[in-house]
């Protein structure tokens, strides 16, 4: 599998039989794909885009749609977005979307067991809630997006040295190591 980040939410995770494409700015560009939107996106010419509620699947790929909001749901600004949980040749990946509160225990549920957990860092939520979050659904690794700088946010998390790939390459979610959490840092392409 091969995941690159085109820059703000936007990814695309090429699987053995299926890719997967995450908010993408040139939907004709993904005509044949998986295409999942953390917030509403037109539909081009077919294409199937998942960016409501619900639970789906298409070309092997299970999808999990879960609706929050931008904002804690009492503040008058919060709009709808969407976390997304979803397997790519058996590694689970959750997109937090544009998420702007803490989560509550029936929602890490609903998220359940998480390789890859992809946080917005430039977003609507502050470091702490970052972190009281990765905390809640202990991903095994964390792939950052929406960001111009990462400095700050790899010091607060303790990453340590982490080095930055184009596309990052992983053959299965054991790939992973057990007793430690991994950083994912994609250059923009």
């Amino acid at each position: 599998m091969e995941i690159t980040w085109h820059g703000a939410n936007a990814l695309t995770i090429k699987g053995k039989n299926a890719t997967v494409k995450i908010d993408p700015e040139k939907l004709e560009d993904a005509a044949n794909d998986v295409i999942i939107g953390t917030s509403e996106i037109e539909d081009y010419r077919g294409s199937k885009v998942f960016d409501w509620p619900g639970e789906y699947e298409i070309k092997g790929v299970p999808i999990v749609n879960i609706q929050v909001f931008t904002a804690p749901k009492d503040n008058e600004k919060a709009e709808k977005t969407i976390i997304s949980r979803f397997e790519v040749d058996d590694v689970k990946f959750c997109h937090l979307g544009n998420l702007g509160h803490e989560i509550a225990a029936d929602l890490s549920d609903k998220i359940g067991d998480i390789d890859v957990l992809i946080v917005p860092v430039e977003g609507n939520l502050q470091m702490k809630k970052i972190q009281t979050i990765i905390d809640e659904i202990e991903p095994r690794a964390i792939l950052p997006v929406n960001y111009t700088g990462l400095a700050a946010f790899l010091k607060e998390m303790s990453a340590g040295e982490v080095e930055t790939v184009k596309v990052y390459k992983l053959n299965s979610a054991n790939q992973f190591a057990e007793d430690k959490r991994e950083y994912i840092v994609l250059e923009k392409s």
